[in-house]
C-alpha cells in the first residue's frame, strides 16, 4: 500500500518536472523568436560550407 503511494508521488513529481522543463523551453523559444531568421541564416550558411 505504501509502495503504491510512493509510486504515484514519484510519477507526479516526474510529470511536474517534465512539464516545467517544457514550459521553460517554450518560453526560451518565444524569447528567441526575433533571432530565428538570423539563426536559420547562419546555420544554413554553415551547413552549405
Amino acid at each position: 500500500m505504501v509502495d503504491n503511494y510512493l509510486n504515484v508521488a514519484i510519477t507526479s513529481i516526474i510529470i511536474f518536472v517534465n512539464f516545467a522543463e517544457q514550459t521553460e523551453f517554450i518560453r526560451k523559444i518565444d524569447v528567441l523568436e526575433p533571432f530565428k531568421s538570423k539563426i536559420s541564416f547562419f546555420t544554413g550558411k554553415w551547413h552549405n560550407n
